[in-house]
């Protein structure tokens, strides 16, 4: 309260009697026969264009309008009558100030000392509201009656001695008024919403014009050499498509990306590989928060946010949010807000702070984030990075909800959009524009599996669609590119030709590119270093290294800050594929021109060789073409058992193996090199083989050179994989596996992830697997292909397919669990009047399940009517289980109805939690008092005993 006291009194004084005399000054000032502002008649936008206009001297700022200079005022004033106005304090200081800087002409209008006493007190007026620092009000009156004595001295006239009489009245006034905190405290209040709403629009007007640039591509650089109308700032921005994103393995849609979880406001991490396309995204974000005031963002939630903390942290050297805001990102914007007011600023607003590259951040990031951390607590925070880094991410964020958003990359549905697009842009006159996407598609997915990573990043697909439109005219050529090797050396050859074309040492310049892309792997450093660049320029021509780097690289611009005009290139490789493919294509040539028997083990360390695994099979496939591959394959194995590579990853082993396809001479059929076969053979001796989604196709491709596995557990979704090529490889692999004549056949355990079971992939198992195990969908055509199978964990969705697995049943000798899960809705439960078939099981030992999903009060009784329908006899059920948004109410009515029907538990799975009182009565009010059932409820993983506590 002292501090109260002692404050008010001076924000009166700032407030009347300080802001009076500023605008005496200001009055005296603009209305001076030198000004010629027609004793001000002019308005203020007048008088200062025609002190321009008629100003001889050269000014460093003539051609500036003067709403740069009053940029925070109300345009309206600018053309009003300004002595009849009552203006901030500011004002009138700055006014006066930039009246008095019009060249030589009116340098001495004022003296020094009274300028400076102007400077004083708009500081003294911005501290004051600024920090919660005291300042004296004797001081603020001394130096006002100063002012008003010098400004007569300079300038004379009757003005200031007619306002003395008023001005000394408030100063008494203010003195002699009461003290009032209310009316202080709204002022500090009032004061502070002018400052946030001059921040958000002048820092907003800051950013519309910031050197925030997207990095320029290969890609970008060809479309520019293609005459290309870009109609946006950046080709990215007009072809941006949003890859396929996964939140708990869920698709999620970007636009989203700030509505989840509102109340929490939770920091999303945007998760992927380098090139899955986190920058781009984070620019769109940014870019259309930025063009909001033109036109509304289409990602929800982005209009109501104030203020976007951009940090690329690749390049910022700061270690604290204020250091940021001032020396890089909003540097002219910041002097005006003080260090003690800003987190007060910041926390009033909303706030969204975007931190892209956790991955390649430098030594001041761990700070910089700390501090962005405690600063802006309640804020929207989007972080990225490469998946090796999540966790460390939500470590950052500790204190916050964070939620993982995983770019895949693209699918095959953004990989058309995407592709629709760069084709319109390059080829809009095309008639056949509609034909040439679809061909290009259709080539696409041609291709091996082997090529699907690759072509979930989006530069990737950019730089084929140059390449595939250069051979229109050749398909041959295209038709041929079967492994990921050939795909990038045909790239690279492309850009090559295309791009360089001043290079004078070109093929030096590019070996020691290729140089530095292994060295960096074993640091995974993916921007090139100072270090790097200035090797290369020591060792080649400058300009050679410049357009070399501008051709194969990613180059950003780098800028000290936001309104500096000098700037740094930084260049980093597109992603690591690429860095992979430089370093293969390094060690290959190297060792092919070695004169020495040089041996490739020489090249790795054996503490750094676990870095270069992804490098490998493009070596295999740089060593296949260049003829090495059989005098160094050994070796290349040993490299890989030093790398610890275990033994069911069978992507690498696949990618290992087909990156040497070549050619078998005029049968045109690819093989793989025969001594790398052997000895991946020879390494992988497992009976027993486990195929993951993203191992379906390379896993079963291995497969055919393994007659000796026993049990095969495969997983695939349609959905997701190349169907084409799966049922090409599945034909194969059974012509392969019949030509054995062998006997025992391999147990084949399925999982199936797409809608339904295809029974056309099952014919493929028919001559050499027997399926014993089976999980996913399946229709009622497919139910007979289960008959051999111990196992089965069916989703249905009809009505119809339950009844086939109800008849089927008893012909399934071996059969031990059958799981049905009801993948359809509960209305459905009789199909046009079709009743459920009982299931029939003539055997002992034979487990059986019912699962139910989404289900309300009012689906119940239906669903109780089906259950004992189908229910076995005299077996019963083992278990049933019913999830939903249930009440006390349906529990009493499932556990009254099904006690002849279930046998061991019922499962129900709640948004409702039961209290203790009705967790004790509902066994008792369902069996009318008796208290015992044949069954243990579970309810929510509470389980509820078969009598109650008082019965015991």
């Amino acid at each position: 309260m002292a501090e109260l006291d002692e404050n008010i009194p001076t924000l009166m004084f700032i407030l009347g009697p300080a802001t009076e005399v500023m605008r005496v000054v200001f009055a005296t000032v603009y209305c001076h026969e030198k000004m010629d502002s027609k004793k001000g008649t002019l308005t203020l936008r007048e008088c200062f264009e025609e002190r321009l206009k008629n100003t001889p001297e050269r000014i460093p700022d003539k051609n500036k309008t003067v709403e740069s200079y009053f940029k925070d005022q109300n345009p309206k004033i600018l053309d009003s009558n300004i002595l009849e106005e009552r203006l901030d304090i500011s004002f009138y200081c700055s006014a006066v100030t930039y009246f008095c800087s019009l060249g030589d002409k009116f340098s001495h209008f004022l003296s020094a000392e009274a300028l400076k006493s102007v400077d004083e007190i708009r500081k003294i007026r911005n501290d004051f509201f600024h920090s919660t620092s005291v300042v004296d009000i004797n001081d603020v009156e001394k130096l006002c009656t100063e002012l008003l004595k010098k400004v007569e001295q300079n300038l004379g006239g009757t003005r200031i001695a007619e306002a003395r009489p008023d001005i000394n009245l408030l100063m008494k006034k203010v003195r002699n008024e009461k003290i009032d905190h209310v009316q202080y405290l709204k002022e500090r209040k009032k004061f502070f919403e002018v400052l946030k709403d001059e921040f958000i629009k002048s820092s907003r007007r800051e950013l519309e014009n910031a050197k925030l640039k997207m990095a320029t591509n290969p890609f970008t650089k060809l479309l520019n050499e293609s005459g290309a109308t870009v109609k946006s700032d950046h080709p990215i921005e007009e072809l941006f498509t949003a890859p396929l994103i996964l939140s708990s393995e869920k698709k999620v849609d970007f636009l989203e990306i700030l509505s989840p979880h509102e109340e929490e406001k939770p920091a999303v991490v945007l998760s992927g590989q380098n090139g899955s396309g986190k920058s781009t995204l984070c620019h769109v974000i940014f870019d259309q928060w930025r063009k909001k005031s033109s036109k509304p963002p289409k990602i929800q939630g982005l209009g109501s946010v104030d203020f976007i903390v951009y940090v690329k942290l690749k390049f910022t050297k700061q270690r604290t949010l204020d250091d940021f805001l001032r020396k890089e990102y909003l540097v002219d914007e910041m002097k005006c807000i003080k260090k003690e007011s800003l987190v007060a600023l910041l926390k009033s607003l909303q706030v969204l702070c975007i931190i892209d590259g956790y991955d390649e951040k430098n030594e001041n990031a761990d700070n910089l984030i700390c501090d962005i951390r405690a600063c802006l607590p309640e804020s929207r925070i989007i972080i990225t990075s490469t998946p090796e880094f999540e966790r460390d991410c939500k470590k950052a964020f500790l204190q916050k909800p964070c939620v993982i958003w995983k770019l895949e990359g693209f699918s095959n549905s953004e990989r058309r959009e995407f592709s629709t697009k760069v084709i319109l842009m390059l080829k809009k006159d095309d008639v056949d524009f509609i034909i040439l996407v679809g061909n290009f598609i259709s080539y696409l997915e041609s291709r091996p599996s082997a090529f699907e990573s690759h072509l979930k990043l989006p530069l990737t697909v950019a730089l084929m669609i140059f390449l595939w439109l250069g051979h229109l005219e050749q398909p041959d050529v295209m038709e041929a590119i079967m492994t990921v090797t050939q795909l990038h050396r045909h790239v690279f050859e492309m850009l090559k030709k295309k791009l360089l074309k001043n290079c004078l040492d070109c093929e030096k310049v590019i070996r020691v590119l290729h140089k530095i892309a292994f060295d960096h792997l074993k640091d995974n450093q993916h921007m090139l270093t100072e270090k790097s660049k200035e090797d290369m320029k020591q060792s080649c021509q400058p300009s050679s290294v410049d357009e070399v780097l501008e051709a194969f690289l990613l180059c950003d611009t780098k800028y000290e800050n936001f309104t500096d005009s000098q700037c740094t290139r930084c260049y980093s490789f597109l992603h690591r594929p690429q860095m992979d493919f430089f370093s293969a294509q390094y060690v290959s040539s190297d060792l092919e021109s070695s004169t020495d028997q040089t041996c490739l083990n020489s090249y790795f360390s054996k503490a750094a060789v676990r870095k270069y695994k992804g490098m490998f099979p493009y070596l295999a496939g740089c060593l296949t073409q260049t003829g090495q591959l059989s005098r160094h394959s050994k070796a290349l194995f040993e490299l890989c058992g030093q790398a610890r590579i275990v033994h069911n990853d069978y992507n690498f082993w696949s990618s290992l193996l087909f990156e040497t396809l070549t050619s078998n001479g005029t049968s045109r059929e690819m093989l793989p090199d025969e001594t790398l076969k052997k000895e991946i053979i020879s390494h992988l001796r497992g009976k027993s083989w486990t195929l993951k989604l993203d191992a379906t196709i390379s896993g079963l491709k291995l497969l055919t050179y393994f007659p000796a596995i026993q049990s095969l557990d495969l997983s695939f979704d349609a959905d997701v994989i190349n169907t084409k090529e799966l049922e090409e490889t599945l034909k194969t692999l059974q012509d392969e596996r019949c030509k054995l004549h062998s006997d025992s056949k391999t147990a084949l355990t399925l999982h199936v992830k797409s809608q339904n079971f295809d029974r056309s992939y099952v014919k493929y198992f028919a001559g050499w697997c027997t399926l014993v195990k089976f999980t996913g969908c399946v229709g009622k055509n497919e139910v007979e292909q289960l008959k051999q199978c111990k196992i089965v964990n069916a989703t249905i969705h009809d009505i119809e397919t339950f009844n086939a697995v109800a008849k089927n049943v008893p012909k399934m000798e071996n059969l031990e669990v059958l799981t049905i899960l009801f993948g359809f809705p509960k209305s459905h439960l009789q199909q046009g009047g079709a009743s459920p078939q009982r299931i029939i099981i003539e055997r002992k030992n034979v487990t059986t399940e019912l699962n139910f999903l989404r289900l309300t009060d009012e689906d119940i009784t239906q669903t109780i009517q089906f259950v004992r329908a189908a229910c076995p006899r005299p077996q019963g059920l083992n278990c049933v289980s019913f999830r939903g948004d249930l009440t006390y109410r349906a529990g009493v009515e499932i556990v009254k109805s099904l006690q002849d029907c279930v046998t061991h538990k019922l499962y129900v799975r709640s948004s409702r939690f039961l209290t203790e009182d009705q967790e004790k009565e509902l066994i008792p009010t369902a069996t009318s008092g008796r208290g015992k059932i044949s069954f243990i409820i579970v309810w929510n993983d509470d389980e509820i005993h078969s009598l109650p506590e008082n019965v015991h």
